[in-house]
């Protein structure tokens, strides 16, 4: 082999005080985007769920037809101001087939898988005032 083929060593990586530093800054970053991309994913998942679920009864989203339900039920927006309304809250609610409160509404009887009800969870969720 031709020795102009060859590659030349590397420059040694000179490290300043700082290198360090910023390749934690810079791993911290890509791991706070990753998650903020999957809880966008996860909102929008679900606001898709809700959309072909929930928009039969319910104002799920600004800009989808009308419900069928007359009156309608309450809005998305309404139930996320509930101010005791939480995670925990809409688990429970959301794990039962009309069981507790749900027999009491007029909520058609259905019922969503773990991960259905983690997507409408947080698209309530990101409704909910600040």
């Amino acid at each position: 082999m031709h020795s102009s083929y060859l590659a030349k060593p590397a420059a040694p990586i000179r490290r300043g005080p700082f290198v360090p530093a910023a390749l934690a800054f810079a791993l911290a970053l890509a791991g706070m985007g990753s998650g903020a991309a999957d809880d966008a994913a996860m909102i929008e998942a679900g606001r898709e769920l809700a959309l072909e679920i929930c928009a039969k009864c319910h104002v799920v989203a600004a800009g989808q037809p009308p419900p069928v339900l007359r009156p309608p039920a309450p809005s998305f927006s309404d139930i996320a101001a509930r101010p005791d309304l939480d995670e925990a809250w809409l688990r429970a609610f959301l794990s039962r087939p009309h069981g507790g409160e749900r027999r009491t509404s007029a909520m058609a009887p259905f019922l969503l898988s773990a991960s259905q009800a983690d997507q409408a969870i947080a698209y309530l969720m990101s409704l909910k005032p600040q």
